[in-house]
């Protein structure tokens, strides 16, 4: 699937929550819903285009992960200003897709 950028920059000090909804017939196939616990992870990247990973950020970054019908809530904190990050989205499906993917870029900005 195609990156998802977030629309907003991050300030470091936030602690927000994010979410991000599987849409049958789009990003999962139709017919199709989430199953079990998603899973959410982080990480520091090398730019906006250049999603090499430089470092795992989960741990410092990522709480609360929970799932609401087709829907993987969490929680997005900390990071360093001028810092792109990706944070990696992945569910099971109940038409047996197995860690089915989506990424959103995003950027920690102090304004």
């Amino acid at each position: 699937m195609p990156l998802y950028y977030a629309i907003v920059p991050k300030q470091p000090g936030e602690n927000e929550p994010w979410s991000f909804e599987f849409i049958p017939g789009k990003n999962i196939p139709a017919g199709d819903s989430l199953t079990g616990t998603p899973t959410v992870s982080c990480s520091e990247i090398v730019s906006k285009l250049d999603t090499t990973v430089v470092a795992d950020t989960t741990s410092t970054m990522i709480e609360g992960v929970s799932r609401s019908g087709n829907t993987v809530l969490w929680r997005v904190k900390a990071g360093t200003t001028g810092k792109w990050y990706k944070v990696t989205i992945k569910s099971d499906t109940t038409l047996g897709g197995k860690d089915i993917e989506e990424d959103i870029v995003f950027q920690v900005v102090e304004y």
